[in-house]
């Protein structure tokens, strides 16, 4: 059986697990409100960009005619737009977009196409 002193260290040691279990819980309860804090702030041009893209698609189908959306039977030359972020907690977005946009690269190489590239966001400015 355990001494009186075992069980007093123990039941210490408990106490502090718990401590230090509370502190954790604080610093991921602010962290997490931080986050949707900025998630909030982003909702706006999330919202704008959303209507960008329905007026651009509703534009586009109105036009017949712009040479832009026409279809071509060679393609020589293609341009991507690589869209990362500027700051952190993308987890691994900016690795994935890059990793995808290169792939995309080594497949238009590959059947002859010039590529040229346009970069938006600190991540792809570096990478590209």
């Amino acid at each position: 059986m355990a001494s009186l002193q075992d069980l007093r260290r123990r039941i210490s040691s408990v106490r502090n697990t718990r401590k230090i279990t509370k502190a954790l819980e604080l610093v991921a309860g602010a962290r997490l409100r931080r986050a949707q804090s900025r998630i909030e702030e982003m909702r706006p041009y999330a919202d704008r960009m959303q209507e960008l893209m329905i007026g651009t698609a509703r534009a586009a189908s109105s036009v017949r005619n712009l040479a832009l959306l026409q279809q071509r039977d060679e393609v020589r030359r293609v341009a991507f737009v690589v869209v990362t972020g500027d700051r952190g907690l993308a987890g691994p977005f900016n690795g994935q977009v890059l990793r995808r946009a290169f792939e995309l690269e080594r497949h238009a190489r590959a059947e002859g196409q010039e590529v040229e590239w346009l970069a938006v966001g600190r991540k792809a400015a570096s990478s590209l």
